[in-house]
């Protein structure tokens, strides 16, 4: 899923913006764990993935849980 976006935005398929809700807020909704899964809002989990897609292939650079960075991929 991490490439998805990424490949079907590179391919002129709809704008990244769209194709990030396929692996972000879509899956959140269809969880219904919480109302806010998959989305940024203020007040809400900040659990999110810095992803660097400059590469060929997109790679994460960093995971930040509860507004706290986990894993650093340049540490």
């Amino acid at each position: 899923l991490l490439q998805a976006p990424f490949v079907a935005s590179k391919r002129h398929l709809p704008h990244l913006q769209e194709t990030m809700k396929l692996v972000t807020s879509i899956p959140g909704d269809y969880l219904k764990q919480r109302t806010v899964a998959g989305r940024l809002i203020g007040g809400a989990p900040a659990d999110l993935v810095v992803v660097d897609h400059t590469r060929s292939c997109a790679m994460i650079a960093q995971t930040w849980v509860s507004g706290r960075c986990v894993y650093d991929s340049d540490q």
